[in-house]
């Protein structure tokens, strides 16, 4: 009767170089595995670009991918898919986030905090004082949700933009317009709602002609003619040392003073970047404002 040791000695007699010779045999096997893989990655990577039908072959090896897999021709391609030019956006359904996250090789990274941050709870706060079933109008629509939430908040919301808003709500009405083009509201408003858009107003940003160099003051000409006496303005714009681009403007204090004839003031509050992360409140004058230097006002103001 055996007892087993028979098989030790014969496992004992296998001679050193020859395991040593099996075990690279499987190493080389793995290796050219890993290649295979590789190479496949690689070609996924850059395949996008030259191939158009490759996205649909190559896309279901993404998923399950581990994020170590990433390279960075597949972050930069997620990164542009999920971004302000992707394909979200060009469906228009992109709403641009105060928190921007990026793909990295093998990595995210928290890149950015925009002022959106601060901008839409502020404007939220204007909200909160109008009575549920006033009527108000959010100027430039598209690419955020503070008409829908508006809406959601009980107001009845016209949403105006020329490129259209493709969220819905019962309390919500679109006007597919410019602003210069539409011929206002059918009864006084209680509220106007100009979050990050009067800077552009009459520029070319935006794919609007341009031409108006007073579009930001004639905006306001317009709503303090569809606002009822004692009705809300929320505004926020871009702030510190005056300068005007093909695509915004920036308010300094005596321009934003004299953007806000006919209105009383009831909140102005100052907000500057603090690094790519973080807004912080800032002094309230632009006399000592550095150059370079982010900055955003907002604004709650009622007509006089």
């Amino acid at each position: 009767m055996s007892d087993g040791s028979g098989l030790g000695r014969r496992i004992l007699a296998i001679p050193f170089w020859y395991l040593n010779r099996r075990f690279a045999t499987l190493q080389d096997h793995l290796d050219g595995r890993m290649a295979v893989l590789d190479d496949r990655l690689e070609r996924m990577e850059g395949g996008f670009a030259t191939d158009p039908a490759f996205a649909e072959r190559a896309a279901p090896a993404l998923r399950g991918l581990p994020l170590a897999r990433v390279g960075p021709e597949t972050a930069a391609t997620i990164n542009w898919a999920v971004g302000h030019e992707g394909f979200s956006a060009q469906a228009g359904l992109w709403f641009n986030p105060a928190v921007n996250v990026q793909l990295r090789p093998a990595s995210a990274e928290l890149v950015a905090v925009n002022e959106r941050i601060v901008e839409v709870p502020f404007a939220m706060g204007v909200a909160a004082e109008l009575p549920q079933g006033s009527h108000v109008v959010d100027i430039g629509s598209a690419e955020s949700t503070v008409a829908l939430s508006l809406a959601s908040l009980g107001l009845h919301t016209t949403a105006l933009d020329p490129r259209g808003y493709p969220l819905g709500h019962t309390l919500l009405d679109v006007v597919e317009e410019g602003l210069f083009d539409w011929r206002g509201p059918s009864e006084p408003l209680d509220g106007v709602f100009c979050v990050s858009t009067i800077e552009h107003l009459g520029l070319r940003a935006y794919s609007q002609p341009g031409g108006r160099d007073g579009g930001d003051r004639e905006a306001m000409e317009l709503f303090l003619r569809w606002l009822r006496p004692g009705g809300l303005l929320a505004l926020t714009t871009p702030y510190g040392r005056a300068e005007t681009t093909d695509f915004e403007r920036t308010y300094d204090d005596a321009r934003l003073a004299a953007l806000l004839e006919g209105f009383e003031v009831l909140d102005q509050r100052v907000y500057r970047r603090a690094g790519a992360l973080q807004w912080e409140p800032a002094p309230a004058s632009s006399a000592d404002w550095p150059d370079g230097q982010d900055g955003v006002v907002l604004v709650k103001a009622r007509r006089r």
